[in-house]
């Protein structure tokens, strides 16, 4: 039967647990088993332990209390004096190592212990004779620590937690047996002796990409890895405040990307990267060009001449990337810190909203769409100076799906997702989407309003001038969305037109493209395509009697069956349309027209009813001769009545194509 200990005077038990750690560990092992049990269930007083392990001893720390525990008398001055207040403890051969450890288990089996701080690491004065034996009892320690927290029912709790380890396998065991609601530090570091490392033990990159998916790694705030440069990608530390971590190589390109990754992170402080290779600064000629991939401007710093800053949007702060021969830094400062270095007598640093208006106007004139769009989350008043200037939009391209859409603004491509929704595998995709943005919602978040409030601040700008826009959809249900909301957008424009020189639009019904086309400005609209088998017969009229229409030089219809008249189409430059039949009579008057339109270059025709054309019939009617003998036999020619052109028509069943040469 378990031992079930008596009562104990509430008096007694409130003396022993208002005492300091190491009182309470000296009376343990000399009182009575009922009031260990007592002690081990109750008493919490450890906030802080520190362990440091020689090849002939252990040094431990108990919140303020120092313990020694060693097989011999170990020389004072061994330690400096300012351990002299420090508890010995002497056992007879390796036992101290055993004892050292179950003091500090004490403490790591309660579960009412919530730790400030744990570490574990070699003591720093072990001579270079002594290494192999301090080895050992390292190992012998660290895997009594890990099968302690592996075989207890609940995680420990600890705040920052510290090893000097570089057996990775046992660092991610104990690490997954702490709490992950209370720790926020994390270091690992390698032995730093001179030139002597342990070098890491066990698949590094297996082992860290274990590591990261743990819920503690994701509740860090801190994480420092040293000494062992470790391959892991960088994007795994963003969501800390501050990390130090070495790394086998950095690129510039990972800088780039890290940064503007940072820019989002309103939490974070600062980093540091250390790396085995130097930066190849060759790269970038000439260096000024750093900046510009930074999207940040040059400034001196004490001792660095290769500092940047970056303005972190509708902050007062910015990004200073700093960048060493092996190593760089990127830390969070105010935006007009002073200039230590500057000889200007206004010392304090400039930010580009301070720049003149005419000379920020000339700057966004001449910007790419990328960096305009960047520089108006800079500040209200540049974002309300650049939203009156004309961007720097070439094309827009709209492609819904039943979970996302994806948006292309001119060369830079953005998905936006639900939160629910994984990631999407765009290496399976097509490869313009290889360096796609992904925008996912945060819980509550509307991803179609997001995406539309994208597409609204590009159509609202009356100065904008498009080459492009696409509308394109293969689920009709996404497609009606898309069409509904670009109409909720373009209504409230009024009279006002939507310049852009090529519309595209892929529909499932015919006022889906009613809906917008009305909105687009006739005359600077030159090319309409349209695609999908719908029926337009209900609105053909209005769509060729439109101006759009009557003004637009290029049409393509493709897979749609419309019933258009042919007089409708002679006006145009080139077109390419499925109409409902087409007679021998009505290629007679197509050609009376084209031979007379200036601007006429080509044309196909499809027809999908009717009969086949004949042609010796079209050739006997239209006039047409035969070509010479290296052009297809298919191809019958027309010479244009006081003129060097001539028109050169294929006519194959219910198909015609007339090209002007």
């Amino acid at each position: 039967m378990d031992f079930q200990p008596p009562d104990i005077p509430d008096v007694i038990r409130d003396y022993i647990l208002h005492e300091n750690a190491f009182f309470v560990l000296s009376i343990k092992t000399a009182i009575c088993r009922r009031f260990r049990d007592v002690i081990d269930s109750n008493y919490t007083p450890f906030t802080d332990i520190h362990v440091a392990i020689g090849h002939d001893y252990v040094y431990v720390k108990f919140n303020d209390m120092r313990s020694l525990y060693s097989h011999k008398e170990v020389r004072e001055y061994k330690y400096g004096h300012k351990y002299h207040d420090e508890n010995k403890t002497f056992i007879e051969g390796e036992g101290y190592l055993t004892k050292a450890f179950d003091a500090v288990a004490v403490a790591l089996r309660n579960q009412q212990n919530i730790l400030r701080t744990f570490r574990l690491s070699w003591h720093p004065r072990a001579k270079q004779t002594n290494r192999e034996q301090t080895a050992e009892n390292v190992e012998f320690f660290y895997e009594r620590v890990r099968l302690l927290l592996v075989n207890q029912p609940f995680q420990f709790a600890v705040r920052d937690f510290s090893i000097q380890d570089t057996n990775l396998p046992r660092v991610l065991a104990i690490l997954q047996h702490l709490s992950p609601e209370t720790i926020r530090k994390f270091e690992i570091s390698d032995v730093n002796y001179g030139s002597w490392r342990l070098g890491v033990i066990g698949d590094a990159e297996q082992i860290m990409e274990q590591m990261v998916e743990t819920p503690q790694w994701t509740s860090l705030s801190y994480i420092q890895i040293i000494h062992t440069p470790i391959n892991i990608p960088l994007h795994n530390f963003v969501y800390c405040i501050e990390f130090e971590i070495a790394v086998e190589s950095v690129t510039i390109e990972e800088i780039v990307r890290l940064k503007n990754t940072l820019l989002e992170r309103p939490r974070f402080r600062r980093c540091k990267v250390m790396t085995r290779t130097e930066f190849n600064f060759d790269e970038i000629i000439p260096f000024r060009n750093m900046g510009a991939l930074l999207n940040g401007y040059r400034h001196p710093a004490d001792n660095c001449p290769y500092t940047y800053r970056c303005t972190i949007p509708y902050t007062i702060f910015q990004l200073a990337v700093t960048l060493r021969d092996v190593s760089f830094e990127i830390n969070r400062v105010q935006r007009r810190q002073q200039n230590k270095l500057s000889n200007m007598t206004d010392n304090s640093v400039k930010s580009f909203s301070d720049m003149p208006t005419d000379v920020i106007e000339v700057i966004v004139e001449h910007s790419e769409l990328k960096e305009q769009l960047i520089l108006r989350k800079v500040s209200r008043s540049l974002r309300d100076l650049i939203d009156t200037q004309k961007l720097d939009y070439k094309q827009i391209i709209v492609d819904a799906r039943p979970d996302h859409i994806f948006v292309q603004f001119n060369e830079h491509f953005v998905a936006y997702l639900d939160h629910q929704k994984l990631d999407i595998d765009i290496s399976q995709m097509s490869s313009i989407y290889k360096y796609t943005t992904i925008i996912r919602m945060p819980p509550g978040g509307d991803w179609i309003q997001t995406a539309f409030a994208d597409l609204e601040l590009a159509l609202k700008n009356p100065k904008n001038r498009f080459q492009m826009i696409r509308i394109h959809s293969f689920d009709d249900d996404a497609g009606k969305t898309v069409y509904k909301k670009l109409e909720n957008i373009l209504k409230p424009f009024g009279d006002r037109k939507i310049h852009v020189t090529r519309f595209c639009a892929r529909v499932v019904e015919g006022p889906q493209l009613l809906s917008i086309l009305p909105h687009l400005q006739p005359g600077f609209l030159k090319s309409i395509e349209i695609e999908h088998n719908v029926d337009l017969a209900e609105n053909i009229d209005f769509l060729i009697d439109s101006q759009q229409w009557k003004k637009a030089q290029d049409v393509e219809m493709y897979a749609i069956e419309t019933p258009i008249p042919i007089e409708c189409l002679v006006h145009l430059r080139r077109f390419d349309v499925w109409i409902e039949s087409i007679e021998v009579q009505d290629l007679l008057k197509l050609r009376d027209n084209l031979i007379i339109s200036p601007i006429f270059e080509s044309c196909s025709i499809r027809s999908y009813s009717g009969s086949a054309f004949d042609i010796v019939e079209v050739q006997k009617i239209l006039g047409l001769k035969q070509p010479s003998s290296e052009k297809p036999q298919s191809m019958l020619l027309y010479s244009i009545p006081n003129s060097d052109a001539i028109l050169e028509i294929y006519v194959d069943n219910h198909y015609v194509y007339i090209e002007k040469a």
